[in-house]
């Protein structure tokens, strides 16, 4: 991000707004995984020096971390994480879905000093299936 790789995206033709998405996409055999940031595209072609990973229609809960200000922001973040595996998942009537990917949504919410907040994707299924 601090080499202008993110501020060339936006400026990009294809972008279809400035949201991003920090994407986990699933581990390989070797328990790797790939972290992507990306943002969401309207259609136009995008260029072969750019990855597209296309995201599958699923069931998410979404959780929106608490407002902080730019000093607890990743505090904030890491602790809605660790809520969602450690407190809701394993007490909800759903499961990981490792079919899908589990991203973030930073949007205009979290481009201010304070009250920032961003948003969640975690793929579910229910238990019984």
């Amino acid at each position: 991000m601090s080499d202008g790789r993110l501020e060339k995206l936006h400026q990009e033709p294809f972008v279809k707004n400035h949201a991003e998405y920090g994407a986990c996409l699933p581990m390989d055999e070797n328990g790797n995984f790939k972290y992507f940031i990306g943002v969401e595209t309207n259609g136009m072609p995008i260029p072969a020096t750019y990855d597209v990973y296309e995201v599958n229609s699923q069931s998410y809960a979404v959780f929106t971390t608490p407002k902080a200000n730019n000093d607890n922001f990743s505090q904030k973040i890491q602790e809605t994480w660790r809520f969602i595996y450690a407190q809701w998942l394993p007490n909800s009537p759903y499961v990981f879905d490792s079919a899908g990917i589990d991203f973030e949504l930073y949007d205009q919410r979290c481009y201010s000093d304070e009250n920032k907040v961003i948003d969640i994707y975690i793929p579910i299924k229910p238990k019984n299936k």
